[in-house]
């Protein structure tokens, strides 16, 4: 006789925050006690929320072109942080070890990249369906 797995416990709060998650949303608020990071992890937090802000608008028709060139402007800020270890203060790694940091950070970057011409692509097609439309009428 085989033994039944116990049934998972109703967590609502858990059900929701991966919800939120799946829909783009932000991610739940960081504790309290958690140490600040570096400029390069807050500038690039700013931008993925940015950027699924963005992502949120534009499922709802109210994204623009011009925000996604504010993003893009954004980005470039960011790429000048990558090999700038300044802002870790005494926590950065000693020069033998910078470049796991470095190539770390490019792929945050590059991650970000895609997530931004995905959203770019996105824009594009919308103004083609609404030109393809507004040549039909």
């Amino acid at each position: 006789v085989g033994v039944r797995p116990k049934p998972r416990a109703m967590d609502r709060t858990a059900d929701f925050r991966a919800l939120v998650r799946t829909l783009g949303g932000a991610p739940p608020p960081r504790a309290a006690t958690a140490p600040d990071g570096s400029a390069f992890l807050r500038e690039a937090g700013s931008l993925k929320g940015r950027l699924l802000q963005l992502k949120q608008e534009l499922q709802f028709g109210r994204g623009q072109p011009a925000d996604i060139q504010a993003c893009k402007g954004s980005m470039a800020g960011l790429e000048g942080l990558i090999e700038d270890v300044s802002d870790l203060a005494e926590r950065a790694p000693p020069p033998k070890r910078r470049q796991d940091l470095i190539s770390f950070r490019r792929a945050i970057v590059q991650g970000l990249y895609e997530e931004l011409r995905d959203l770019a692509s996105h824009v594009q097609e919308q103004q083609m369906q609404e030109m393809h439309r507004d040549s039909q009428v």
